[in-house]
């Protein structure tokens, strides 16, 4: 998983745009990530967050790995999310 950082990931996004992707859910439990995927780890923690998708989601398009959906938000300081999570760029 190629994993970008935080301005990677967000620096086309306006003001109150909203980033929701699927991605493998390994990233959830590595044991020892590497710089950038620690970089996206922490991206996800404090700006964002994930949920799992049922497992088999993509059983039928030959890729059977588990998946989870990360939304990130960006917005003015002042902006919160419902759960009360902001992210300025």
């Amino acid at each position: 998983m190629s994993s970008p950082t935080r301005s990677e990931t967000c620096q086309y996004l306006k003001a109150g745009g909203l980033l929701v992707s699927v991605c493998p859910s390994g990233f959830t439990y590595a044991a020892k990530p590497s710089k950038r995927l620690q970089q996206f780890i922490d991206l996800v923690e404090m700006y964002g967050r994930y949920e799992f998708l049922p497992e088999g989601s993509f059983k039928g398009s030959s890729t059977n790995i588990n998946t989870c959906l990360v939304t990130l938000h960006k917005g003015p300081k002042d902006q919160s999310k419902p759960n009360g999570v902001t992210i300025d760029i």
